[in-house]
């Protein structure tokens, strides 16, 4: 039997039928960031189950299935969901703009719902739109060294206890409530990108959180154009974790 194995579940959802708000489409970025990230979770082993051009009714069908699929085989030691698909506050849309709320993918994995994962890291990266706002961004004097180092807070105990319904999850998304999310039409959206480069210089030094607070550093330090327009963009962090994280090759 195999044990503590890595999973991921890759979705995307970026065909035709797009608001004209959203400023992905499915060309060579979109193909681009699709080959990063699966580049970067086999790097660390992860098995990858990807479902292509799902349509609205067939997101909610497919993230169950996945679920039910990490009882077999082994016990699951991570998990990250990739959610690639034009979206609106608190929702991502099929390829036929049929709208999924974020709220029930997340509901999947839960300690009560998914009680394989419970205690275990459960990552969801969703590059989507979160509404149709645009950052033009502020001057500041501030210094580029302004964040700090978090210490690990996180402590392990051996004592039998109950559980929150909702534990031990990350999500990222590339931008705040409200905001568009960024892609090139060539080299793919500025999070994946920066995923790329800090995780192949920090992977394995430092814990998840952290690799991706370096990745929201580079992040805000980029000018973006849209709309003929510079715009600032930054990644936003939501956390239950209880233990760190460490990505190793």
């Amino acid at each position: 039997m195999k044990l503590h194995m890595m999973r991921v579940l890759f979705i995307t959802c970026q065909g035709d039928g797009r608001p004209s708000s959203c400023v992905r489409r499915w060309t060579e970025g979109a193909t681009k960031d699709r080959g990063i990230i699966t580049k970067l979770l086999e790097k660390y082993s992860f098995d990858c189950t990807t479902k292509n051009d799902l349509k609205g009714e067939a997101i909610m069908p497919a993230v169950k299935s996945f679920q039910n699929s990490l009882r077999d085989g082994g016990e699951v030691a991570c998990c990250f969901i990739v959610l690639m698909a034009h979206g609106g506050e608190g929702v991502i849309y099929g390829i036929d703009r049929k709208e999924v709320p974020l709220k029930e993918i997340f509901a999947v994995f839960n300690n009560k719902e998914c009680p394989e994962l419970m205690g275990k890291p459960k990552v969801f990266i969703i590059q989507a739109c979160r509404g149709k706002g645009k950052d033009p961004g502020v001057e500041s004097m501030m210094a580029d060294d302004f964040l700090t180092e978090e210490s690990d807070w996180a402590a392990d105990s051996p004592i039998m206890r109950r559980m929150p319904t909702v534990s031990d999850t990350l999500t990222i998304c590339p931008t705040l409530p409200g905001n568009i999310a960024l892609r090139s039409k060539t080299n793919g959206s500025p999070l994946f990108l920066k995923m790329e480069e800090v995780f192949e210089q920090f992977d394995g030094r430092h814990h998840l959180v952290d690799l991706f607070t370096k990745v929201n550093q580079e992040l805000v330090k980029e000018d973006y154009v849209y709309d003929e327009k510079d715009i600032k963009t930054t990644l936003c962090m939501d956390s239950s974790f209880t233990k760190v994280l460490f990505l190793k090759k």
